[in-house]
C-alpha cells in the first residue's frame, strides 16, 4: 500500500516537473521572442547598440586636443610657474580641432571625462582675474579655451561626458557674462569666440547618449550571458535574493520579460524626448501620466518608472544650454555690427548674411529669438520653459548689454 503510494506521489512529482520544464520552455521562447523584437526595434530606430559601436574614430596623440587638455590637468595646482605652463597647454590644445579620450569604450567607465570639470573652473577664475584687472580680451580668450575644452567632449557619446560638457559651458558663458559686464572686448576677441561658439553650437547630441544610457543593447546581452552580474545591483538582501533567481535558470524567462518591458517603455520616452522643447513637453507629460497611473507587471521587480525623475530635467537642461549658446551668438553678432556701423541694427535680420549666415532659432518656442533695441544698448532673449514672453523676466533666458 506504502510503495503504491509512493509511486503515485513520485509519478505525480515527475509529471510536475515535466510540465514545468515545459512551460518553462515554451515561456523561454515567448521571451527571447519578445526580447529579439525589441532589439530588431532598437536597430531599426537606428540607436546605436553599445557605446564602442559609437565612439569617435581614433586621433594621433599629436592632433589629439584631450591628451593636451590631460597633462594640464595633471599640471595644476604645483605652484605658479606650472599653473602657467598648464594654461599654456591648454591655450595650444584649445587650437586642435580634433580630439578623443583615451579609452575603451566597452570596458572603461569614463572617469578620464570627469576631469573636465576641474579644468574649467580654474579658467573660470582666471577669465574673471584677467577682466577685473581691464585685460578684458586676455579673458575672453580665456573663455573660449574653456569652451573648447568643453565642446570637445560633444563627440563623446557617454551620458556623462554631455552632462559635463552641459556644466562647463554654461560656467563659462556665466563668466563670458561678468566679463562683457565689466568691459568691451574688442571686435577681434568677438570674432573669435563666435567662430568657436558657431562651430560646435548646431547639433546637440545628449539623445543620442541618453539612447546609449538606457537603451544599451550590448549591455543587456552581457547581463543575459552572465558576464555581468544582476545580484550585484541589488542593494538589499532581498533585492539581491530576488536577482539571483532571475539569473538562476528558472528565473531566465522572467529576466528576459523584464528587460523587454523595460526597454520598449524606455524606448517610448526617448520617442518623446527626440521632439523639440515645445511640442516634447506635452508628450513626456503625457507619457508620464500613462505610464505612472499604472504599475509595471507583477514580474517586472527591479523595473518602474523612477528612473524617469533621473532624466526629466535633461529636456530643460539641454534646451538651456542651446538657448544660451545661441542668443550668445546673436549678443556678439549685435556688438560686431554696432562697432563696424556704430549702432545696433534695428531687426535682427541686418545681420544676415554679412555676420551670421542664418538666425538661429530660440530652442524652446521654435521660433525667432526676441529682441529689443534699446539705445544705447539691446536686449536679446529666449521665453524660457514656460514659452512665454515675459519681457525678458520670469524665467525667459536674457542677455542684455547697455552699450
Amino acid at each position: 500500500m506504502k510503495k503504491a503510494i509512493w509511486k503515485r506521489v513520485v509519478s505525480v512529482l515527475i509529471a510536475l516537473l515535466v510540465a514545468g520544464v515545459i512551460f518553462r520552455t515554451i515561456l523561454n521562447c515567448s521571451a527571447h521572442k519578445e526580447l529579439e523584437q525589441e532589439f530588431a526595434a532598437i536597430k531599426d530606430s537606428g540607436c546605436p547598440m553599445s557605446l564602442a559601436t559609437f565612439s569617435p574614430p581614433p586621433v594621433p596623440d599629436g592632433e589629439n586636443a584631450f591628451i593636451l587638455y590631460n597633462k594640464a590637468f595633471k599640471m595644476s595646482g604645483l605652484g605658479e610657474e606650472e599653473e602657467k605652463a598648464a594654461f599654456e597647454l591648454l591655450r595650444k590644445a584649445a587650437s586642435c580641432k580634433r580630439s578623443r579620450i583615451p579609452v575603451e569604450y566597452d570596458i572603461d567607465k569614463m572617469k578620464h571625462v570627469r576631469m573636465a570639470h576641474l579644468n574649467c573652473r580654474p579658467l573660470s577664475l582666471k577669465a574673471v582675474m584677467e577682466s577685473e584687472n581691464g585685460k578684458t580680451d586676455e579673458a575672453v580668450e580665456t573663455c573660449r579655451v574653456g569652451l573648447h575644452f568643453a565642446n570637445i567632449l560633444y563627440s563623446e557619446p557617454n551620458l556623462i561626458a554631455q552632462l559635463i560638457r552641459i556644466n562647463c559651458q554654461k560656467l563659462m558663458y556665466e563668466t563670458l557674462e561678468t566679463i562683457f559686464d565689466q568691459g568691451e572686448p574688442g571686435s577681434p576677441s568677438c570674432r573669435t569666440l563666435l567662430e568657436e561658439i558657431t562651430s560646435y553650437g548646431a547639433e546637440f547630441p545628449l539623445v543620442r547618449a541618453l539612447e546609449l544610457e538606457l537603451l544599451n543593447v550590448e549591455r543587456t546581452e552581457r547581463i543575459l550571458k552572465g558576464e555581468i552580474k544582476l545580484y550585484d545591483l541589488g542593494e538589499t538582501p532581498r533585492q539581491k535574493l530576488i536577482l539571483r533567481f532571475y539569473s538562476s535558470w528558472l528565473g531566465r524567462p522572467i529576466l528576459k520579460k523584464c528587460i523587454a518591458y523595460g526597454l520598449r517603455v524606455k524606448r517610448d520616452y526617448i520617442r518623446c524626448y527626440k521632439l523639440p522643447y515645445h511640442e516634447a513637453r506635452e508628450a513626456q507629460a503625457k507619457w508620464l501620466s500613462t505610464y505612472r497611473s499604472r504599475r509595471p507587471p507583477w514580474y517586472c521587480y527591479f523595473v518602474n518608472h523612477e528612473w524617469v525623475s533621473r532624466f526629466a530635467f535633461l529636456a530643460g537642461d539641454r534646451t538651456e544650454c542651446e538657448a544660451i549658446a545661441r542668443i550668445w551668438q546673436l549678443a556678439l553678432a549685435i556688438r560686431i555690427y554696432g562697432e563696424e556701423k556704430g549702432s545696433h541694427p534695428e531687426s535682427l535680420k541686418e545681420l544676415c548674411p554679412t555676420i551670421l549666415e542664418r538666425l538661429p532659432k530660440d530652442p524652446f518656442s521654435g521660433g525667432d529669438f526676441l529682441y529689443r533695441h534699446e539705445k544705447p544698448g539691446f536686449m536679446v532673449y529666449s521665453v524660457g520653459e514656460n514659452l512665454k514672453d515675459d519681457g525678458g523676466e520670469g524665467d525667459d533666458i536674457v542677455r542684455r548689454s547697455l552699450k
